[in-house]
């Protein structure tokens, strides 16, 4: 019998992808801090950038598909579950939704120094959400689903992907990956 915590499905290698690509931003985030002083204009161009890149690739493509996939089947599966663990990453969801929405207010006010603070916590905050899914989250879903069962989850998952777009997606990818070729490199 194999291991299901060294042999991660496909579901749980996709949400770990994401989640690497969601916490890489955590770069750009620290690459901006306090620019805003020396140039406020491109600060508010890269921050509005990061606000859409967290809301597509963080929210519509991430957890919204955890929303939509995932968090339902666990629910069917495991009541207990999913009035536990799931709740509380759903509320969370909502949290980040809220939090990315008043940056953009704080941004558009030109309150820069509220909107780098709320950046930082939302990141930090967000690096605390990924752990709780990576760690607890993925191993429950690794033993709770059959084989089967976590292989038309992930297809499901693929499904949503395209309906969003995959172009879309990979482009998300690589404004994250662009950036910190930029920065290694210099």
């Amino acid at each position: 019998m194999y291991n299901l915590y060294l042999m991660k499905s496909f579901l749980s290698q996709l949400l770990l992808t994401e989640h690497g690509v969601i916490l890489s931003a955590e770069d750009l985030i620290t690459s901006l801090e306090d620019s805003w002083k020396s140039n406020p204009h491109e600060y508010q161009n890269q921050i509005k950038q990061l606000i859409s890149f967290f809301k597509i690739y963080g929210d519509e493509y991430h957890h919204q598909k955890e929303e939509d996939i995932l968090f339902p089947a666990i629910y069917m599966k495991s009541e207990m579950s999913g009035n536990g663990i799931v709740q509380e990453l759903i509320e969370q969801h909502e949290y980040f939704r809220d939090i990315l929405n008043t940056i953009q207010l704080a941004l558009d006010v030109e309150d820069y120094a509220n909107a780098e603070k709320l950046l930082r916590k939302y990141i930090n905050d967000l690096k605390d959400h990924i752990a709780i899914e990576n760690n607890e989250l993925l191993p429950m879903t690794e033993n709770l689903f059959t084989n089967d069962e976590l292989e038309k989850l992930y297809y499901r998952s693929l499904d949503k992907d395209r309906m969003l777009g995959l172009e879309k997606k990979e482009e998300l990818v690589h404004f994250i990956q662009k950036f910190r070729f930029n920065e290694t490199a210099q």
